[in-house]
């Protein structure tokens, strides 16, 4: 069941639930398990017998990682001093119930490969080489035939969404009977929303027709307002 309607019907008879989550993401890094320190031997705080080492490749890029003597502080002065174009590692920090907690964070790439187990170790990968917890960097909008075509009209609505929109805190107003995927892009770009850029990708389906996203970079930080964002395909959860 999905509500297209600008009054969340279906959630006010109890069909639907008023969760919501970035339908469409894309990810742009990865972050390693939560340690105790950034200094100390990763291979220490996870208290292994035999710890991990060899090379893993970031971009293309091989790095040497040896967690019976390497921290996190290391391991992100290692990838830095690569030069790797467009990526960057740190370590952050997180504060629960009042222990300060830290992670390598790699952000630019998800082209990341481990032939040593060191990444594995460390929660970064998983058995099978996928990205155990990504970084999410945007979302992109369900797939249409059209660039120009108001997103209600493709969407077959007749009372299409319209709503003011929050994207990393900045309101955009938008209108699905009226608005395209050109028309919305340039109101988010209009907009001036620090380190956010909207732009229009295309593709094909399986049966060769031209198909188009409108594609949202730089934050996950979206909050729908009518189901504008619901019916563009960049939120799901409130009305499925």
């Amino acid at each position: 069941i999905k509500d297209a309607s600008a009054s969340d019907l279906l959630q006010s008879m109890g069909f639907t639930s008023g969760d919501v989550a970035v339908k469409n993401a894309f990810e742009n890094g990865a972050r390693s398990a939560l340690f105790l320190d950034e200094t100390q031997a990763i291979g220490d705080l996870l208290g292994l017998p035999t710890s991990p080492s060899g090379t893993v490749t970031i971009e293309g890029e091989e790095i040497a990682i040896a967690l019976a003597t390497d921290s996190l502080d290391d391991l992100r002065d290692r990838i830095n001093a690569a030069g790797i174009s467009g990526v960057t590692a740190s370590v952050t920090s997180v504060i629960d119930g009042g222990l300060t907690q830290y992670r390598l964070e790699i952000e630019g790439t998800t082209d990341i490969t481990d032939s040593s187990g060191a990444l594995e170790a460390m929660d970064v990968l998983d058995s099978g080489g996928g990205i155990v917890d990504a970084i999410i960097t945007g979302a992109e909008s369900d797939a249409f035939t059209s660039t120009a075509t108001s997103v209600g009209s493709l969407l077959g609505l007749g009372n299409a969404p319209s709503g003011s929109v929050t994207i990393a805190g900045q309101a955009v107003a938008i209108d699905l009977s009226t608005d395209s995927l050109t028309d919305i892009q340039t109101k988010i770009t209009d907009a001036g929303i620090a380190g956010v850029t909207a732009t229009i990708t295309s593709g094909s389906d399986d049966d060769g027709n031209s198909e188009f996203r409108l594609r949202i970079d730089g934050t996950s930080d979206l909050v729908d307002a009518g189901n504008v964002l619901e019916s563009l395909g960049v939120l799901e959860g409130s009305n499925s």
